[in-house]
C-alpha cells in the first residue's frame, strides 16, 4: 500500500480503464487517487487503493542511451549494407568505381589513395564508397 505524500513514486492504473491514476486532493482536502481518462474518472481514496480496485502501475523501463558511433563506423554500415544489396563495384588499373547508392547514373572513384570524388570524399569526411573498397579488399585477402 503507498504512502501518500510529496516523494511518492508508486504509480497507480485504474483496473476499470487501464489509464494511469495521479495523486488529487478532494474539495474536502483528503488525499486520493483519480484516474486520468476523462470518460472514467474513478477515484480512490489514499490508504484504500486495494479495496477500491487500484493496481500497481508497471515500472517503466528506463530507456537506454544510444552509442556513439564514428563517421567511419556508419560508413562502414552502409557500404556492408550496399555490397549485400547487389552494389557492383569495378576495378580499373588505378581506381575502383562505385555507384552512387542515392543517384543514379551517378559513379565515385576511389582511388589507390583511397580518396573519394563523392561530396563527402572531397571534403575529407567518411564516405561508404571507400568503407566499400576497403572490405573488398579485405574479403579478397582472406580468401
Amino acid at each position: 500500500m503507498a504512502q501518500h505524500n510529496s516523494t511518492t513514486t508508486t504509480r497507480y492504473v485504474c483496473r476499470f480503464c487501464g489509464s494511469a491514476m495521479m495523486p488529487y486532493a478532494t474539495p474536502a482536502g483528503e488525499p486520493c487517487y483519480e484516474c486520468c481518462n476523462r470518460a472514467c474518472r474513478f477515484t480512490a481514496m489514499v490508504g484504500a487503493e486495494c479495496s477500491m480496485n487500484v493496481a500497481p502501475q508497471a515500472p517503466v523501463p528506463t530507456p537506454i542511451a544510444p552509442v556513439a558511433r564514428t563517421a567511419r563506423q556508419k560508413a562502414s554500415d552502409k557500404a556492408a549494407y550496399y555490397l549485400a544489396s547487389g552494389v557492383r563495384i569495378v576495378a580499373t588499373h588505378d581506381a575502383w568505381l562505385v555507384p552512387s547508392g542515392t543517384r543514379g547514373g551517378i559513379i565515385h572513384r576511389v582511388n589507390t589513395a583511397m580518396q573519394c570524388s563523392c561530396e563527402a570524399g572531397l571534403n575529407g569526411r567518411s564516405c561508404w564508397h571507400v568503407e566499400a573498397v576497403e572490405l573488398l579488399e579485405s574479403a579478397q585477402l582472406a580468401a
